[in-house]
């Protein structure tokens, strides 16, 4: 008597079933594992790329410092002396523009450097340009005095006359004064400058009485 395998009805739906689970699990699996193998490549990928830029020469991309330019060789500046005259000391011991420049003033400091003066004829002319242009100074304030009270003793208008000479007078103090002070300055920075009327007979007078 042969015997006849059976099957439930409700058996073979499980069994169904779970072949069909372990399908979808095998399924889900392989994809999964293709998606693991995909980003494995991907970060391979991208180290590679990170790698072979690290390993390229980096470039320096700013703009090099320009050169300087050769400068030619200048040739040596020589010391350019501000005057003609020399500054050497006098027979006083003080540089020829500072003696000149004391000797300028009126009358006294020409005479006395005109004696104490024996080798500089820059000074000395300063000297005897000085002597002349104080007298002349000094005999204008002596006749303006004397003009000034012979105004004044005028009657009626000698208030008048005296005051718009005294005026005049001072106006003509103040010229002197400011020729007086040119006189100082061209001494000092060595020039040798003539007074109007007065430079050419100080000129005459040192050239005619050498050293």
């Amino acid at each position: 008597m042969s015997l006849r395998k059976v099957s439930h009805p409700r058996f073979s739906r499980c069994k169904s079933a779970k072949g069909a689970l372990i399908g979808v699990i095998f399924e889900i699996s392989k994809r999964a594992h293709r998606i693991i193998l995909n980003s494995f490549c991907v970060g391979e990928i991208a180290r590679e790329a990170k790698l072979a830029h690290s390993r390229e020469p980096r470039v320096n991309w700013r703009m090099p410092d320009p050169a300087d330019p050769i400068d030619p060789v200048a040739p040596p500046s020589t010391p350019v002396s501000g005057s003609d005259v020399p500054t050497h000391p006098t027979s006083t011991g003080l540089p020829s523009n500072v003696a000149a420049a004391l000797a300028c003033f009126p009358l006294i400091g020409g005479i006395i450097f005109y004696i104490l003066e024996k080798r500089d004829g820059f000074v000395r002319f300063y000297a005897m340009q000085s002597i002349i242009f104080g007298a002349a100074w000094f005999l204008f304030n002596i006749l303006s005095s004397i003009l000034h009270a012979i105004l004044w003793a005028i009657p009626g208008l000698g208030h008048l006359l005296a005051g718009l000479w005294a005026l005049l007078s001072a106006l003509v103090q103040i010229g002197f004064l400011i020729v007086l002070i040119i006189a100082i300055v061209k001494a000092f920075s060595g020039v040798r400058w003539d007074i109007p009327w007065v430079g050419p007979v100080a000129r005459k007078q040192t050239e005619a009485n050498p050293l």
